[in-house]
C-alpha cells in the first residue's frame, strides 16, 4: 500500500485527468456544434394528422414555430402527432436526422417518426373509389415513409416511380402508366430507419410521428423536445420543436365493438406485390400490421387452399396473439354456397377440427361467407346453404346492398350482416338484424382508397355507436384491379399475358373502372402505411375511449354521485370526433381524480 502522501498525489492526478477529460469532451462537443445553429430557414407548424385537410407541400402557412397544446394518451394506445417542415429559403436543405431529446428509456414510450409522401393518384376528393378519373392524376399526401427517395415524384410529367432492386440494380419504375409492368424479380422494400430527405426552397413537408405507450408507461405530463439536424449549404443548423403530452393512469379498454376487414392475402410461393398472394414474410408483416392498428378480426380468403395451408393461417394467427373465438372465412372451404350440401357440412367439420388443433379455443364460431351483395332470386337460392350452415353448428356472414333479406326471411340464418345504409329497405333489414340481436358491420362507407384520414376516423368510430352498429368491415386492407378483374384492364392485356412482368397494385392508373381499394401498400418483406389506414386506427381508439369511459362509470360512479350525471352517448359528435374525444377524456379526469 502506498503511503498516504503518495497516494493523496495519485488521488490528485486522477481527479485533474478527470477534470481535463471533460474539459476536452465540452471542447469537442463545442467544435462540433459551432456550425450547427437553432436559428435558420426551417420552421415548424403543427398540423392535424386526422384533420379533412390534406397538406399540399407548396402550402404557405400562416402560425409558424407556434405553441402545440398538450395532447393526452391512455396506457397501451398509439396516438399520431403531426408537424409541417417548411422551408422558407431560396436553396434546397436536406434534413439529416429526428430524434426526441431529453427523453428516458425508463418511461417506457416508443417513438416512430415518418415522412407523409405526396405522389400521384386518380383523386383525392370523391368519396367513391370508381370512375376517379384517372386521366387527371393529383399529387396527394398518402404515404408514410421511412425512405421519403422510394418513390420519385415527376411533377413536369405527372407521374410517380418506385425504387425497385432487380438482379442487383436499383433503379425507378414507373408506377402511372396502364401498360407500364412490374418487373417479375423486383425487390421493393422501404428502410427499417427514417433516412434522410430534402424539402425543396420554399416548400414544406409533413412529418408523422405516432406515440406508443404500453402497460408500463410512466403516467405523467411530458415536456419534451423534437431535434431537426439539418443542413443548408455548407452550414449545419438544429430546429428543436415542443413535443408535450400527458399519459394517464388508466389503460385503454378493448372496447365492445368488432373492428374487421376485408383482407385477401393467402401463402404463395411467388413473391410478388399484389394483394392476394404472400409470401409467409409478407403475410406475417401485415398481420402484425392490422393487430397493432386495432384490427383483430380480419377475414382469411381460403380459394385454392388445402387443409394444410388452412391450418398454417389459424396457426400464425394464434401465435401473433389473435383472438380465436370468431374466424371469418371467405372462398374455398369457407365458401356457403356449395353443392352437394354434404360436402358444405364436410368442410364446417374440418374447420371446426382446424380451429380447435391450432388454437386454444374449443368452440370456435366458424363464419363462412354468402354470395357476396347476393339480392332476388340469387339470395333466395341460398336459403338452403345457409339451413345447412347454421344446422352444422356453424355462422353467415354476408354483405348485402339489395334490401330485400327481411323480405325474403333470410334473417334467422344470418348472423353477421355486412351492411351499408343505402335505402330504407336495407335499414329495415338491420333494424331486424338488431331486434334479433345479431351483428351489423358497416361496410363501404367508404371502401378503402381515398387519402384522407377524417372520413375514415368519422365513419367507422363514433358513428358506429351512436347509430348502434356491432362492428365495420370495410373492403379491403388491400384489393388492386385488375388483378381480381379482367373487364377494366388498361394495359392491353400484358397484365395476364406477359412473360416478364404483371400488374402491380402499386400502379394505381391500370383500370378503367376502379381505382385500387388500398388501407396499405405491401412491399417484399413488410408493408407500407398510408394515411387513410391510421384514420381507421383512429376511429378504433375512438370507441375504446368510450368504452373506457362506460367502464369507469361502473366502478368509480356512486349513488348521487354529481360526477357522473351524464349520458356517455350525449357527448357524441358524429361530425367532430376530436371534439368529442376531448369531452371524453376531460370526463375521464374527473373520475379518476381524488376529489
Amino acid at each position: 500500500m502506498l503511503p498516504k502522501p503518495a497516494l493523496k498525489y495519485v488521488n490528485t492526478l486522477k481527479s485533474k485527468a478527470v477534470m481535463f477529460k471533460n474539459i476536452l469532451v465540452f471542447i469537442l462537443f463545442s467544435i462540433s456544434t459551432c456550425f450547427a445553429t437553432t436559428s435558420g430557414s426551417l420552421q415548424y407548424a403543427y398540423w392535424n394528422p386526422l384533420g379533412n385537410q390534406l397538406f399540399d407541400e407548396s402550402m404557405i402557412l400562416s402560425s409558424l414555430n407556434s405553441a402545440e397544446s398538450s395532447v393526452t394518451i391512455l396506457l397501451d394506445q398509439t396516438e399520431p402527432i403531426s408537424f409541417i417542415l417548411h422551408n422558407s429559403d431560396d436553396e434546397d436543405i436536406k434534413v439529416q436526422s429526428i430524434s426526441v431529446i431529453n427523453s428516458r428509456k425508463a418511461d417506457n414510450i416508443d417513438y416512430d417518426f415518418r415522412v407523409v409522401k405526396n405522389w400521384y393518384m386518380g383523386s383525392r376528393i370523391s368519396v367513391s373509389v370508381t370512375k376517379q378519373g384517372l386521366q387527371n392524376p393529383k399529387l396527394t399526401p398518402e404515404l408514410l415513409l421511412k425512405n421519403d427517395n422510394l418513390i420519385f415524384v415527376d411533377i413536369k410529367t405527372e407521374k410517380s416511380y418506385v425504387q425497385i432492386m432487380e438482379s442487383g440494380v436499383e433503379s425507378y419504375q414507373d408506377i402511372s402508366s396502364p401498360t407500364a409492368l412490374m418487373p417479375n424479380g423486383a425487390v421493393l422494400n422501404d428502410t427499417s430507419d427514417l433516412q434522410s430527405f430534402i424539402i425543396k426552397a420554399q416548400n414544406g413537408k409533413q412529418i408523422w410521428l405516432n406515440v406508443k405507450t404500453n402497460l408500463l408507461t410512466a403516467p405523467k405530463q411530458y415536456n419534451l423536445q423534437i431535434k431537426i439536424d439539418y443542413t443548408s449549404g455548407k452550414h449545419k443548423h438544429v430546429l428543436l420543436v415542443p413535443l408535450i403530452f400527458e399519459v394517464l393512469p388508466i389503460v385503454l379498454s378493448d372496447g365492445r365493438l368488432n373492428h374487421s376487414i376485408y383482407y385477401s392475402g393467402q401463402l404463395r410461393s411467388a413473391n410478388r406485390l399484389l394483394s392476394t398472394p404472400k409470401t409467409e414474410a409478407q403475410y406475417i408483416a401485415e398481420l402484425k400490421d392490422l393487430k397493432s392498428h386495432g384490427v383483430l378480426y380480419p377475414t382469411q380468403y381460403l380459394s385454392a387452399d388445402n387443409e394444410s395451408t388452412v391450418g398454417k393461417y389459424i396457426q400464425i394467427r394464434n401465435q401473433l396473439g389473435f383472438p380465436c373465438d370468431k374466424m371469418y372465412f371467405f372462398g374455398g372451404f369457407g365458401d356457403a354456397h356449395l353443392r352437394p350440401l354434404s360436402k358444405l357440412e364436410s368442410n364446417i367439420q374440418i374447420l371446426k377440427h382446424i380451429a380447435v388443433t391450432n388454437t386454444n379455443c374449443k368452440n370456435s364460431q366458424i363464419y363462412l361467407y354468402g354470395i357476396d351483395e347476393a339480392g332476388g332470386t340469387q339470395l333466395v337460392a341460398e336459403s338452403q346453404d345457409w339451413k345447412t350452415v347454421t344446422a352444422s353448428g356453424a355462422y353467415i356472414f354476408a354483405s348485402s346492398f339489395k334490401g330485400d333479406l327481411s323480405e325474403n326471411k333470410m334473417l334467422s340464418n344470418l348472423q353477421t350482416l355486412v351492411y351499408l345504409p343505402l335505402n330504407s329497405a336495407m335499414v329495415q333489414d338491420k333494424i331486424e338484424m338488431r331486434k334479433l340481436g345479431k351483428d351489423v358491420y358497416l361496410y363501404g362507407q367508404p371502401q378503402t382508397g381515398i387519402a384522407n384520414p377524417f372520413i375514415y376516423r368519422k365513419n367507422y368510430g363514433y358513428y358506429l355507436i351512436k347509430n348502434d352498429y356491432t362492428g365495420a368491415m370495410p373492403f379491403a386492407y388491400q384489393f388492386g384491379f385488375p388483378e381480381h378483374q379482367h373487364k377494366g384492364d388498361l394495359s392491353d392485356g400484358l397484365c395476364f399475358s406477359s412473360k416478364t412482368g404483371y400488374c402491380s397494385i402499386w400502379n394505381n392508373f391500370d383500370d378503367s373502372i376502379y381505382y385500387d381499394h388500398m388501407f396499405t401498400y405491401p412491399t417484399t418483406n413488410g408493408v407500407i402505411d398510408t394515411v387513410q389506414w391510421e384514420g381507421y386506427a383512429a376511429a378504433i381508439t375512438d370507441t375504446r375511449y368510450y368504452y373506457t369511459l362506460v367502464d369507469l362509470m361502473k366502478t368509480r360512479c356512486t349513488l348521487n354521485d354529481a360526477r357522473c350525471n351524464f349520458d356517455p352517448m350525449s357527448l357524441i359528435d358524429v361530425e367532430d370526433p376530436a371534439g368529442t374525444r376531448q369531452r371524453i377524456i376531460d370526463k375521464i379526469k374527473l373520475l379518476i381524480s381524488k376529489n
